[in-house]
């Protein structure tokens, strides 16, 4: 997956930095409640640029296809982390969140992992970036399973 819009960013000196890559490793639930849980997702993030990138307070939502409707997507969960986040240059960085999530989204995950072994998921968020308090916006997709990660089909 990739986070589109940080490559966007800039000011007259500074340069155009192309967006990390982001593979989805694992999810692991590590709260249930009566109509909700909690769950902690590994991402590995891959940093192409030539220099470092530290993001600030990282709002984000994960969604799942809707096995119902086509290019539809059903939130399944999201959160909120404050942490400083460094990707050196040119490396890769495994990056945990906490993810918020409701019972009433896990059936369409569901549905889709059992009929074909995978779940198509999209990330989407924002972030403030490495040039103070400019607001950049990400959203990005691709196929998890609990065998492989891959991106989606074109």
């Amino acid at each position: 997956m990739r986070l589109g819009a940080v490559g966007g960013v800039g000011t007259a000196c500074a340069p155009s930095l192309q967006p990390p890559s982001v593979d989805l490793v694992q999810v692991r639930v590590t709260a249930l409640g009566l109509t909700s849980g909690q769950a902690q997702v590994s991402l590995q993030v891959a940093n192409p640029n030539t220099r470092g990138i530290r993001l600030y307070d990282v709002d984000y939502a994960v969604d799942v296809a809707s096995s119902a409707e086509p290019e539809s997507w059903i939130l399944l969960g999201e959160g909120v982390t404050e942490a400083d986040i460094v990707l050196p240059a040119e490396d890769t960085v495994d990056i945990e969140i906490d993810l918020l999530f409701s019972y009433a989204a896990i059936g369409a995950a569901l549905r889709s992992l059992f009929r074909t072994g995978e779940v198509d998921y999209r990330v989407r968020g924002r972030t403030d970036g490495p040039f103070g308090d400019v607001n950049v916006p990400f959203e990005s997709a691709g196929r998890f399973g609990p065998f492989s990660t891959r991106p989606p089909p074109p």
